[in-house]
């Protein structure tokens, strides 16, 4: 009996340390596939680039937004 006590305590020790040890994906792990991730060092007032002038959010955001709005080829500038 005391045999089988002290190894369900050692199993169980065992897979708590594995479960610590290797923990699940975030549950909102596909954000990086179909959703918009920004890290800045800085203070943010808006995510709207038309609201701000200059600063962090110009710089990083208006491009992305703004440059998807016409598709120009770079061979023959055509739209």
């Amino acid at each position: 009996m005391r045999l089988v006590l002290s190894s369900l305590i050692v199993m169980a020790g065992f897979l708590s340390g594995q479960a610590a040890a290797a923990p699940e994906q975030a549950p909102h792990a596909d954000i990086r596939d179909s959703g918009f991730v920004y890290c800045v060092s800085g203070q943010v007032n808006t995510f709207n680039p038309q609201k701000t002038s200059s600063g962090l959010i110009v710089d990083t955001l208006a491009a992305q937004l703004y440059d998807r709005l016409l598709d120009v080829d770079p061979y023959t500038y055509r739209l």
